[in-house]
C-alpha cells in the first residue's frame, strides 16, 4: 500500500515558514506490505516495505508489476 503522507510544497523550509511552505507533516512517503485474512479482510501482519526514512517524497503512480508482466519477482 502507498502512503503518500507529506504536504506539497517541498521542502518545508525552516527559515522562513509561510502558509505556502509551512504545512508538511514531516513525513516522507512509505510504502507497507500487509497480509490480509482473505476471509475476514483484516490485517494479519504488516511492515514498511520502503520507509519514510528512504527519502522519497511522491511515488505518484506506483504499480506492482508481477510475474506474468515478465519480470522474475514482484517489483514495485
Amino acid at each position: 500500500m502507498n502512503h503518500e503522507t507529506s504536504k506539497v510544497p517541498f521542502p518545508y523550509n525552516t527559515a522562513t515558514p509561510t502558509a505556502a511552505n509551512g504545512e508538511n507533516d514531516f513525513d516522507d512517503s512509505q510504502v507497507s506490505q500487509l497480509i490480509l485474512n482473505q476471509h475476514s479482510t483484516g490485517v494479519l501482519n504488516g511492515s514498511f516495505a520502503i520507509k519514510s526514512s528512504a527519502g522519497y517524497q511522491r511515488f505518484c503512480s506506483n504499480y506492482l508489476a508481477p510475474s506474468k508482466e515478465g519480470f522474475d519477482r514482484e517489483i514495485l
